[in-house]
């Protein structure tokens, strides 16, 4: 294929709704496709936007060998599994009504959990996981049924993750490492420090993780800085924090007020609002 066949291509798919799963509103809000090239070697950036994430896959190709059909196939493949995550959100939408659970589409070599607080969590699946996902539906399961738990809050729910049916069937096993899948995807206080002092515009919306190994606590914290009015707000939903040795939630609201005072101190001190 020549540069501009594969652009015209690629134009064509982005110009298809239904093949780059667009239709499905609820799991992505914009998708857009970018092509590189190098003598005979090209990549085809496709890049799929949420509310507060984003995730791209690459297909690399050769001028020479590469056709059309080549292209299309990656796309709609995209697509299928896209859709399969439509499918397990909304039946996960359905069987929790106490907390939140949803999964995200990925190209990871892991599953883990992408982002969570007290009420509820985002599960990342890895490829292959995505692909047994696909497997899942084509064979026509009761998802409804599979993707239920017994759980009535987000704690009981991490504490028995490995359990839902639906997990077991696309191998996605947490338990093992679960301290770890809670916090590896999340931000820590030092990143939000580097974050907001590299910034110096608008408003910015945070999250991080306090993980104080030594009371066998994580506190989810919410932070809001205001650089136009020089404010910032810190909090923990409720005084709550997810006891890891126990796996309840717990309050504790010294605890919970010094949290946010130091992170407070902090930040001010960074930004030479003092």
């Amino acid at each position: 294929m020549t540069r501009e066949c594969v652009e015209q291509t690629v134009s064509d798919i982005l110009d298809n709704r239904d093949i780059l799963g667009l239709k499905y509103k609820s799991y992505f809000n914009f998708v857009d496709i970018k092509t590189v090239f190098k003598e005979n070697d090209g990549a085809i950036l496709l890049s799929f936007f949420a509310d507060n994430y984003k995730e791209a896959t690459v297909l690399k190709i050769k001028l020479d060998s590469c056709e059309e059909d080549d292209i299309i196939n990656w796309a709609k493949r995209i697509a299928l599994e896209v859709e399969a995550i439509h499918k397990i959100n909304t039946a996960s939408n359905k069987a929790h009504s106490d907390f939140k659970v949803e999964y995200r589409w990925s190209e990871k070599d892991k599953s883990g959990i992408a982002e969570w607080d007290y009420n509820s969590i985002e599960i990342s699946l890895s490829k292959e996981a995505i692909n047994m996902l696909v497997h899942y539906f084509e064979d026509e399961n009761n998802i409804d049924e599979d993707v239920k738990s017994d759980d009535n809050d987000i704690s009981s729910y991490i504490k028995n993750i490995d359990n839902v049916k639906i997990h077991d069937y696309m191998g996605v096993k947490l338990s093992d490492r679960i301290n770890e899948a809670l916090t590896e995807n999340m931000l820590a206080p030092d990143e939000i420090y580097d974050f907001v002092s590299e910034n110096d515009k608008g408003k910015k919306s945070l999250r991080c993780l306090v993980n104080i190994d030594s009371l066998n606590i994580i506190a989810v914290v919410n932070i809001e800085v205001s650089y136009k009015n020089k404010d910032i707000s810190i909090s923990i939903d409720e005084n709550k924090v997810l006891d890891t040795k126990e796996f309840k939630i717990i309050k504790v609201a010294d605890l919970c007020s010094g949290i946010c005072s130091i992170m407070h101190t902090n930040i001010c001190n960074l930004l030479k609002w003092v």
